[in-house]
C-alpha cells in the first residue's frame, strides 16, 4: 500500500523488481508522416494504446490513444 506523503510503498517488491520484469516486452512503430485516421484504424486494430514514432531509425516521439482522442475532440495544442 503507498503510504501518503511518504514516497514509499509497505509490503510491496519495488526494491528488487525491475523494469525489465514490469515492461511491455514489444514496441510498435509508426511513422511520423502516417495520417490520423492511418494511425486510429493502426492503435484500435492491434488494441495498442501507445505507439513510438520513429524517423530513420530514430525515436521522435510517443504518440497515444489519449493523443488521438484529443485531436478528435478539437484540442490541437498538444
Amino acid at each position: 500500500m503507498l503510504v501518503p506523503g511518504t514516497g514509499s510503498f509497505e509490503g510491496l517488491p519495488f526494491d528488487d523488481t525491475t523494469v525489465e520484469a514490469i515492461m511491455t516486452p514489444v514496441a510498435f512503430s509508426v511513422d511520423p508522416g502516417m495520417a490520423i485516421w492511418e494511425l486510429a484504424e493502426f492503435l484500435v486494430h492491434g488494441r495498442i494504446h501507445r505507439a513510438l514514432v520513429v524517423e530513420d531509425g530514430r525515436l521522435v516521439g510517443i504518440v497515444t490513444a489519449f493523443d488521438l482522442l484529443r485531436v478528435m475532440a478539437g484540442d490541437t495544442s498538444g
